[in-house]
């Protein structure tokens, strides 16, 4: 399992996408672990049931065909990733077969060879955005020790989703500052610095090819009078029209 927590930070490093993590993730903690299966399930806006973005071993097509809920008054939410999605701790269920809580799965279970399972919730600074589930073959597989190390290699894969979250942030607020610098705000329009720019180039490419360009320059009559007898909002709403006109 030493052999899986260094894998899975490999991965860490070497993702460039949530996806490619979630993938990598489950790829290493499978192997290493002799697990039947690992998967990442996510928490989606206003779902009762979270989404299943990756999952890997030989029962990876048997958990792709179950639901696991994030609320106990379903059944698929009283197994271990339920409870561990509500209670923000890892739940650990060494004799799968005979637990109550997992009693939704028996039959699934028994027929896919699932003894043990443990889940792991993903957080987000204080809230569970997900869980991190090992099925294993075996009962009583995750001892005290294993269950540690479960944990650290969670800890390290919620550590990550933050990082992306950072760095999808800051792409996004790079784009719009970058937009802001070259558009108009209200109607999105390319703005006077990209006109400088575009007529610069234009220019030139005339100068070149030895022939004209002209400008066309557009007026709208009476502005002035809407703003002050139907206010700025009204305004606003012109600009915004002639500027859909514009791009049509």
């Amino acid at each position: 399992m030493y052999v899986a927590l260094s894998a899975t930070n490999e991965a860490i490093m070497r993702s460039t996408s949530r996806e490619e993590l979630f993938d990598l993730v489950c790829s290493a903690a499978v192997l290493g672990g002799k697990f039947t299966s690992t998967t990442i399930a996510l928490a989606e806006p206003r779902q009762e049931f979270l989404r299943i973005v990756a999952t890997k071993g030989e029962n990876a097509d048997r958990v792709k065909s179950t639901r696991f809920a994030i609320s106990e008054t379903v059944p698929e939410g009283r197994g271990s990733t339920g409870t561990s999605f509500r209670t923000k701790r890892p739940c650990i269920i060494n004799d799968y077969l005979s637990d109550d809580r997992t009693k939704h799965w028996h039959t699934l279970a028994g027929e896919g060879g699932t003894r043990s399972g443990a889940s792991f919730p993903l957080m987000k600074g204080k809230n569970a955005i997900g869980v991190l589930l090992f099925l294993s073959s075996e009962k009583d597989s995750f001892t005290g020790e294993l269950v540690d190390l479960l944990a650290r290699l969670t800890a390290n894969v919620s550590f990550a989703l933050e990082n992306f979250d950072r760095d999808a942030a800051k792409r996004r607020a790079d784009d719009r500052i970058q937009y802001l610098a070259t558009h108009d705000e209200l109607t999105g329009l390319p703005n006077r610095a990209v006109f400088n720019e575009l007529l610069d180039l234009s220019i030139k490419v005339a100068r070149r090819n030895a022939c004209t360009c002209a400008v066309l320059f557009v007026d709208l009559d009476g502005f002035k009078g809407i703003n002050d007898t139907l206010g700025h909002a009204a305004g606003d709403s012109l600009l915004i029209e002639v500027g859909r006109r514009l791009r049509a």
